[in-house]
């Protein structure tokens, strides 16, 4: 099936950054055309380019399309164009919509189908990654996150921990509910991809681990949905790097915060979010099984 023409002006919908999707008003901002209703342009914030590995998101988010995972896409020099989802009845998946039975496990299971995609990405190593992330704070007229020290003390043993892990598999790396979206009959579609690359399938594990995890479901539920059994080494290794994906984010929302050109955008209160929820996790109990069992 041919794509279709996307030409025609582009301008900013105030009512979908109203309506709060993390794919439209976090990493990218939407725009709409006139002509061609129904379609939307993701467009690059300006801290983006800091972010992305070259290729990989439209590369996995053409293998997801042809698999039934999200839209289809089509680069264009601006960035992406794709349908607008919400013309279909797809709304963006908050917490309020994703508290149904079976939808939390839905999510878990497209991201899982994801790694199992047959395409070719370059593999990031998340926790060099965090390293060179923080090189790039120092380089910008930004205070560094605050309260982070002792999530970078854990990232430093952690890379000795998690060194020999599974063969990386393909992953979109922004796992946020904000990058789901679901319709009525809780059918979903994967919208996100600006982190897209080969990771450990443990990280994205832990990804989901951080995301939805309590106010959705348990941990230990998530993690088997996700890997098909409970495995004691390999949930302790996707608990340790869900406390690393806290340090990406904190790290990310200040970036973001550098370089942002809309005064109506402000990202680093998820940072702070999720660093308040890694410095929880290094408070759990459980924290220093994770630790030995990995």
């Amino acid at each position: 099936m041919s794509e279709p023409d996307l030409g025609g002006p582009w301008s900013a919908d105030d009512s979908i950054a109203a309506g709060g999707p993390g794919w439209w008003s976090g990493n990218s901002r939407l725009l709409v055309s006139a002509v061609h209703p129904g379609v939307v342009r993701k467009s690059a914030r300006p801290h983006a380019a800091h972010l992305t590995t070259p290729g990989a998101e439209v590369a996995l988010r053409r293998a997801a399309a042809d698999a039934g995972l999200g839209p289809w896409v089509t680069e264009v020099d601006e960035g992406l164009e794709m349908p607008d989802l919400r013309a279909s009845g797809y709304r963006v998946a908050t917490y309020a919509r994703m508290a149904v039975p079976l939808r939390v496990e839905s999510m878990v299971d497209a991201f899982r189908q994801i790694g199992d995609l047959d395409v070719d990405l370059p593999v990031l190593d998340v926790l060099a990654d965090l390293a060179r992330l923080r090189g790039v704070l120092a380089t910008l007229p930004v205070v560094p996150p605050a309260e982070t020290e002792p999530l970078e003390r854990v990232v430093v043993e952690l890379r000795a921990l998690l060194a020999d892990g599974p063969p990386p598999v393909p992953s979109f790396a922004d796992v946020t509910t904000g990058n789901v979206m679901v319709d009525a009959a809780g059918r979903l579609q994967l919208v996100g991809g600006t982190f897209a690359a080969a990771v450990d399938p443990l990280f994205t594990a832990g990804c989901l681990i951080a995301e939805l995890c309590p106010h959705l479901a348990e941990p230990e539920d998530v993690f088997t949905w996700f890997w098909g059994s409970f495995d004691r080494s390999a949930y302790a290794r996707a608990q340790l790097y869900a406390i690393a994906d806290d340090l990406r984010w904190a790290y990310v929302s200040r970036i973001a915060t550098a370089c942002k050109d809309d005064k109506g955008f402000v990202p680093e209160l998820y940072g702070v979010h999720r660093t308040r929820r890694g410095l929880w996790a290094l408070k759990d109990a459980s924290f220093r099984d994770w630790k030995a069992a990995a």
